[in-house]
């Protein structure tokens, strides 16, 4: 760049002339007729003075900060396109993720529903079954006994026929032997009140009446209520005859 003031060539970068100090400008900037006016009157001052050349006072900060160039702003890193790739591809399955999620848990709802109103509507076909049930079984009964009246009244100058009363079977024996057993043998009538007896041979003693292998009398003569067919089996025992031991 070359100085208006002096005309000497300088650096681009510099705005301060090495040689006489004076700002440096640009060719292409306009020059102040202020700094003309300035620099001439210092070139006749100069001349007046027996050419002594007036130099503006211009500290070393100044020139340093002149000389150095201005550093050129960071430039930002240019940004990974695989980077960029990924994260939109994480996002996109973040929100298939969450989008499967919202379905599954529409899909429970709705068969929570459906199973809830299937309930309700077997609960509700459950119980107008059952009335009609209860009204059916009620209306039968009732014809019955209206029925059963009616016929009852009209019978009643019949002759009754008495029915037959039921019996039960009851058996005695002892297969064993030991003793003898007597009892109303053969078809006993309902709650009718029997004593069957057993009587051990000599040597022998009674251990009791069985039923199905298990002790239901220790009395030898057993009396009891019928009211089921029963085989009683009496079990007798050979008395032990071993000798004492003198004392």
């Amino acid at each position: 760049m070359r100085c208006k003031n002096c005309g000497s060539e300088n650096e681009d970068n510099l705005y301060i002339c090495q040689n006489c100090g004076s700002p440096l400008y640009d060719e292409d900037e306009p020059i102040n007729d202020s700094n003309n006016d300035s620099n001439n009157e210092n070139n006749n001052t100069e001349d007046e003075m027996g050419k002594t050349r007036v130099v503006t006072a211009v500290s070393a900060s100044d020139i340093n900060s002149a000389s150095q160039p201005s550093s050129p702003k960071p430039e930002k890193p240019p940004v990974d396109d695989e980077e960029e790739e990924k994260k939109k591809k994480q996002q996109t399955a973040i929100i298939i993720a969450l989008a499967v999620v919202l379905v599954v848990i529409i899909a429970v709802l709705a068969a929570v529903l459906v199973k809830t109103s299937a309930a309700k509507k077997e609960t509700t076909t459950a119980s107008t079954s059952a009335s009609e049930s209860v009204s059916q079984s009620t209306a039968a009964f009732t014809t019955r006994q209206t029925t059963e009246r009616i016929t009852e009244r009209e019978t009643e100058p019949s002759s009754e026929t008495t029915a037959a009363p039921q019996t039960y079977t009851i058996e005695v024996m002892s297969p064993d032997g030991g003793g003898s057993v007597r009892g109303t043998g053969g078809a006993i009538e309902v709650n009718k009140e029997i004593t069957v007896m057993a009587t051990p041979d000599g040597g022998f003693q009674f251990d009791g009446w069985y039923e199905n292998g298990k002790r239901v009398s220790t009395q030898q003569n057993y009396t009891f209520t019928v009211v089921r067919d029963r085989t009683l089996i009496a079990k007798f025992s050979e008395i032990s005859t071993e000798p004492t031991e003198a004392q």
